[in-house]
């Protein structure tokens, strides 16, 4: 299933490494070193190796495990140190590290609390574990429902915070640090909604374009018109350009603070994150 990694096995860094992604990995790695006083990161479930290439550049003693053999050949080509392994591999019994991490991951197993055991056993004392995955309690799955776009095959569990806060009460002794929610995928919300919960206008729309059509055949040379629709391919572009904007400009981290500080008061943002910590 996770072979679709093999696609990627020519890609350059740049396609690969998502700048984006970057500073927001940076960000997460930032906070977490505030947290623990070593610095040994492993990734688990790393795929082609981005936060494993992130945090190195941060001063991270960091690697990668993957059980996808094609993720795992891309990420040695681009230089970052990952290995196909399972995570409860006796190979790890004796190695400590002050930092694991699940990024989208746990959603992908279907015993989730014995990852959690796993790691508290391989986390250094005062080690943590930061993971995000969907919030199933999201505004986007409330209002997208089997139009979801990440309702996939290979993801087997989803969780809310309740649920993941349970999860973790009943399986480790894990401190829970703090799970909040955060972010909206406002691009893929608006781009489903218009195809989805719109079409009763299909036929109003189709007579406009068509009266579009007429104007421009008699528009004077040069002039021209935006497209009717928002296809998935421009959905996805202008959720990068928004991703672009709010992380690189001081009004959209403002205005991603904001928005993120009522997504976390109301736990109704798309990602879920959790913090725990070993005492």
């Amino acid at each position: 299933m996770y072979d679709y990694y093999r696609k990627y096995e020519g890609a350059p860094r740049e396609e690969m490494f998502n700048r984006n992604t970057t500073i927001s990995q940076r960000l997460v790695l930032r906070s977490m070193g505030a947290l623990v006083s070593g610095r040994r990161m492993l990734d688990v479930g790393c795929g082609a190796g981005q936060f494993v290439d992130t945090a190195r550049s941060e001063g991270w003693d960091a690697t990668g495990i993957d059980l996808s053999e094609a993720a795992i050949r891309v990420a040695k080509r681009l230089g970052v140190p990952c290995e196909r392994e399972d995570f409860f591999a006796a190979s790890l019994d004796d190695k400590r590290f002050d930092l694991i991490v699940m990024s989208e991951f746990i959603e992908h197993v279907s015993d989730a609390g014995r990852f959690f055991a796993r790691a508290e056993q391989l986390l250094a004392p005062g080690g943590v574990v930061y993971l995000t995955t969907p919030n199933f309690d999201s505004i986007s799955r409330h209002l997208l429902r089997e139009e979801l776009t990440w309702i996939h095959p290979e993801h087997v569990l989803y969780f809310d915070p309740r649920s993941i806060a349970r999860v973790v009460r009943d399986s480790c002794s894990l401190e829970v640090l703090r799970i909040e929610t955060k972010n909206l995928a406002v691009a893929d919300v608006i781009s489903t909604l218009m195809r989805t919960r719109l079409a009763p206008l299909t036929s109003s729309l189709s007579a406009l374009k068509r009266a579009v059509a007429r104007s421009r055949a008699s528009a004077p040379a040069g002039t021209s018109s935006a497209p009717a629709g928002t296809s998935g391919v421009a959905a996805r572009k202008a959720d990068e350009a928004l991703r672009t904007f709010v992380r690189q400009s001081p009004i959209g981290a403002t205005a991603l603070a904001s928005a993120n500080l009522v997504l976390r008061t109301l736990g109704v943002g798309d990602s879920l994150v959790a913090v725990l910590r070993k005492c």
